[in-house]
């Protein structure tokens, strides 16, 4: 987990921010296919690989919070603090 992080958490919190999440297996011998956030249909989805660790993922879904505007939402304190200091 990204330092200690719950990824159950972050996927909570991204879902009250809009975002919703997919875990997917992004393997394609054709293309190189990164996870991210994207618009799928109208509505803002983050798609993580499978395939990535766990703590990758809480990373990838960190840095998606990262971009968000979280001021009318509730952050557990280390959540809180894990987006601040990564913004220092």
């Amino acid at each position: 987990m990204e330092r200690g992080v719950d990824p159950e958490q972050l996927a909570e919190i991204l879902r009250r921010c809009g975002i919703a999440l997919e875990l997917r297996d992004l393997s394609d011998d054709d293309i190189n296919i990164h996870s991210g956030l994207c618009d799928m249909g109208g509505k803002k989805t983050l798609i993580i690989d499978t395939r990535l660790p766990a703590d990758t993922q809480a990373g990838v879904m960190l840095e998606t919070l990262k971009t968000l505007d979280l001021e009318n939402i509730y952050l557990p304190p280390a959540v809180r603090e894990l987006l601040e200091t990564s913004r220092e």
